[in-house]
């Protein structure tokens, strides 16, 4: 009789051990599952990142410099490279969105959402860029969203605005932290 009770029990905690053997290899492949997801994302941001910087170029800043104080000045080269780096500043906003959404990124990706946004439409270029492609209706929901709500709140500052403040502040007779 004993050696029936022990029997069924060693038979109820192998079979125990194996239900938790098997869990654990379900969720370890689920884990998996979710870092190669992640890898292939971040695989195709790089490859999509690499492409917008060659389109930028080396001398970009002349460009975006362009862009701020002579918008019209803008050759269609130039403004293919504005077009790229609008795609970058949201290519790094996806990015961090994809990594946010399987719980691999820090912070909350709407913070830099907006950052990149606003960047990206202080510019005439990046507004008419935006424009564009809004009524192309390719834009992700979440860029639309955030634009909107920047401009809702007048929160787009040109970037004349904002480089003009930098420059006086850089060639000020004090130095901006130590007034």
């Amino acid at each position: 009789m004993k050696s029936n009770n022990l029997a069924n029990w060693i038979q109820v905690l192998t079979a125990f051990a194996v239900l938790l053997g098997l869990s654990l290899v379900v969720w370890e492949l689920q884990q998996n599952r979710d870092l190669v997801r992640a890898q292939l994302a971040n695989d195709g941001f790089l490859s999509h990142s690499d492409t917008q910087r060659t389109f930028l170029g080396e001398s970009f800043a002349y460009t975006f410099a362009k862009a701020c104080f002579e918008p019209e000045e803008l050759s269609n080269a130039e403004l293919v490279q504005m077009t790229a780096y609008g795609e970058h500043l949201l290519t790094e906003v996806a990015r961090a969105k994809s990594y946010s959404e399987i719980g691999e990124h820090p912070f909350d990706w709407r913070i830099l959402a907006q950052g990149r946004v606003k960047r990206w439409l202080s510019t005439k270029a990046g507004r008419a860029d935006y424009v564009s492609l809004k009524e192309a209706e390719v834009l992700q929901p979440w860029v639309v969203e955030t634009a909107e709500d920047l401009l809702s709140r007048y929160e787009i500052e040109p970037c004349t605005k904002i480089y003009n403040r930098y420059f006086q502040l850089v060639r000020a007779d004090v130095d901006p932290l130590l007034r």
